[in-house]
């Protein structure tokens, strides 16, 4: 006799000697579980089965959830990336969607006040550019102008009034120099 808990086979049946026990633990009864050998196996195959068909299941789930993970944090970089070489490029006004709550939303704020504020600060140069163009222009056009004036003390003021006004100063002079002495010709 197969002692209790062993797992014993006949003929075409395997079994298992269960034991039965009392409330102070001794065993009173032997329960013998059998069954047929191609049943058995047939079960086995039966959980292998679904075994392997949960796991790609979840493998299949787990590839997904990834994928859509993937796509949610790489298509707003993808996006920063593609505005970052616009503006690169020279194309400064460049926005990003800011609807999400996340770190992908505060990374297109910020990326929008800069791109708001880069876009300014090269609108204001421009502007400045623009004015010293002028400015230089107007010097260039003095220049003639003093060679052909009557009055050139009058023109050194006007002269002086431009720069002061040109550079935003509190005054300018404009002094001259003949034979290593230097006199005031004009204030502003």
């Amino acid at each position: 006799a197969a002692a209790a808990g062993a797992v014993f086979t006949e003929g075409g049946y395997a079994g298992k000697l269960v034991p039965l026990r009392d409330q102070s633990g001794h065993t009173v009864a032997q329960l013998k579980v059998s069954v047929r050998r191609d049943a058995f196996a047939a079960a086995l195959d039966e959980i292998d089965a679904i075994t392997v068909g949960a796991f790609l299941i979840a493998l299949t789930v787990a590839t997904a959830m990834g994928l859509t993970v993937a796509q949610t944090i790489s298509k707003p970089l993808r996006r920063l990336a593609a505005a970052a070489v616009a503006m690169a490029h020279g194309d400064l006004h460049q926005q990003l969607p800011t609807q999400r709550h996340d770190e992908i939303g505060s990374l297109a704020k910020a990326f929008n006040a800069m791109s708001v504020r880069v876009a300014e600060r090269i609108d204001g140069l421009s502007q400045k550019t623009q004015t010293l163009a002028l400015e230089i222009s107007n010097l260039s056009a003095f220049g003639a102008t003093l060679a052909q004036t009557p009055d050139p003390h009058a023109e050194l003021r006007r002269l002086a009034d431009m720069i002061r006004a040109m550079l935003d100063a509190d005054s300018a002079g404009v002094f001259l120099v003949y034979d290593g002495q230097t006199t005031r010709a004009a204030y502003s």
